[in-house]
This record gives C-alpha cells, structure tokens and sequence, in this order.
C-alpha cells in the first residue's frame, strides 16, 4: 500500500503540469482502467481478459482529447488489495498496456541512448545499438543488461510490438528499436552484458560415470528446492552449475549431498556475449576467450549451445572491470569484424 504511493502522486503532478501547460491531461490509477492483478505481491501479474477489460475503459472512461497519464509498477486485486508488479515494474506495466490496447509501438524511456553495445559505467567506448532481435534483447534482459527486465519484453514479444528505447536527456536521438523483423547489421556481435554475485555448485560423483539419469535427478532436487540455474557444465564425474537463488540452494544441499561432494562457491559473473551472428562466424570462440587471456581474466566455465546467439563465460566479480572493456575492444574495434 505505501509503495504505491510513489507512482500514485507522480501521474497526478504530471497530468496536472500538462493540463496548466495546455494539454489536456487526467490522471488514472491503472485499477481504474481495468488492470486487475493476482495475488502475488511483490510480483503480480493482471488476471486473463485484462486486455478486453482495458480496451473498454480506455473507450468509455477517457474523454476524447484528453491524455491519460497512467500508473506503472502497481495494480490491485479483486478484493482491492494493492500490489506491485516487481523490479522495473513501471516498464512491465507499459508493454501490458500496450499489448492490451494493440500499440503500434511501446517506448521505454531511460538515461542512455536506448540499448548500448555494452554497459557504458563500464566501457567508455560503448555505442548504440540502432535495432535488436526481440531474442536477442531477451538473453542481454536476463543477463544483466541494466535498460530492460526480461519480462518487460514478453508481451511485447507475445504480440508482436516493437519496444523503442530512448534517453529522456536526448529526445532526439533515436534509441534502439527491439522487433521481430531485424536487418543483418555489420556486426557479428550485438552487445555484451553480465549477471554478478553467482553462486557455483560443483557436484563430483563417479556414480555420474556412463549412468542414465543422474542429471535428471540433479535437476529434479534442484526444482523441488526452487533454485534457479542459469549455466551448466558437465564432465565424466562431476556436474558444476550457476545460480543467483542461495538461500533455496541451502535448502538443496543436504540432499544433493546424498548424490555427491558439493563444493560451493561464490562470488562469480556470467559474462555473455550475444549476436545472431556468432552461430555462423568461424573462430568466434577463439576470438572472446583470446580476448579473456589477453585481459589476464581467468574463465571457469563456459556454455555454448549449438546454433546459440549467446555465448556465456564465468568469471570472478573482481574481474568484470578488466574483462569487459578487453572484450569490447576485440569485438566492436572498428578495424575487426
């Protein structure tokens, strides 16, 4: 209920300064358009039929030239309880009403020019990316990419809706424009981005050795537990995955010890490097762990599925700041490919 009240108080001063200013605006509560939530505070998501719902109010409740100046990140249930959406909750709350209302275009605006080449705090270097596969922008979302969430994506992905992305300091400048239908560009590599403070479970075992099944069980402890895996490696006697989730590996632990040594370790990043061109270019792999041994930067792990867009590594946290810009370098030099 408090937190709501952030959003709540902003769409009234901003529909009150368009209306002094001659635009003609009133403020809603998104409830009162017909976004009714689960239950699920803290992460909740509209109930089905949202969209007819919304679709309706905004035809019978919104006077005609009048602007709606809507809340983000919050909605309330049917008993009228009040609750949030989650992280980015605000952007999340723009591609549902844009998929309810069937937009031509969702615009998230942020403080960078749309989606970088790389995490500009980082690398100094790092450019804007003109357009981007909606899968693309998915992989660099869940790998840490700090302009979007992954699920703000996916009912802009459902439907079929591009996302711009722009800077609020730039109006001008044109962003980036994630879709479904992106012409090649002159880059393998589309951006890099990274997940820190990972936690690696190794579990070693020579019951693992030439034995059906025994991942099945891994994986079946490991979602009976909640713990979500983000990479995984295998050899002949030992199993090493990545999570962010530690409090339900803990809660894991006692029986995956049953199945083998658990080491844990933590402290970690997934460093992911993602392209529709990296599944066709020859050396690619030779190329970014050139990079990582040029930038003197250990990789623990790495995952590469066939045809894959995103190829991830995992490295120290404390190496983040020396990896990134080596790699930046190596991939988006304009004298390379």
């Amino acid at each position: 209920y408090i937190s709501s009240f952030g959003e709540r108080m902003s769409v009234r001063c901003i529909a009150d300064f368009f209306t002094r200013a001659g635009v003609p605006a009133r403020a809603f509560d998104v409830w009162d358009l017909g976004f009714i939530t689960d239950e699920r505070f803290g992460n909740a998501r509209p109930l089905p039929g949202y969209e007819a719902a919304m679709r309706d109010a905004f035809a019978t409740r919104i006077p005609e030239g009048v602007i709606p100046v809507i809340t983000g990140f919050i909605g309330k249930t049917r008993a009228g309880e009040i609750t949030t959406v989650g992280r980015n909750g605000s952007d999340l709350t723009a591609t549902l009403v844009g998929a309810a209302l069937e937009a031509r275009e969702v615009q998230i605006w942020t403080d960078t020019d749309g989606v970088m080449t790389a995490d500009p705090s980082v690398v100094e270097g790092a450019r804007n990316i003109p357009a981007m596969h909606f899968d693309e922008a998915a992989e660099l979302a869940y790998f840490g990419s700090r302009m979007l969430h992954p699920s703000t994506l996916l009912p802009a992905i459902a439907n079929n809706i591009p996302v711009r992305v722009l800077n609020t300091n730039r109006p001008a400048h044109p962003g980036t424009v994630i879709e479904d239908r992106v012409e090649p560009g002159g880059n393998i590599v589309t951006s890099i981005a990274y997940k820190e403070r990972q936690t690696v479970l190794t579990i070693h075992s020579v019951r693992m050795f030439g034995q059906s099944g025994y991942l099945a069980r891994v994986y079946n402890l490991l979602g009976e537990h909640g713990v979500v895996v983000d990479m995984i490696a295998t050899s002949e006697v030992s199993v090493s995955l990545t999570t962010n989730t530690r409090e339900a590996l803990e809660r894991a632990l006692p029986a995956l010890r049953e199945l083998g040594r658990c080491e844990v370790e933590e402290g970690k990043t997934i460093l992911v490097v993602v392209g529709h061109g990296l599944h066709d270019a020859k050396g690619m792999g030779a190329r970014i762990l050139g990079a990582m041994a040029a930038a003197s930067v250990n990789v623990e792990m790495v995952s590469y599925a066939k045809h894959s867009i995103n190829f991830s590594m995992l490295i120290a946290d404390a190496d983040i700041g020396r990896a990134v810009p080596v790699l930046h370098r190596e991939l988006f030099s304009s004298t390379r490919g």
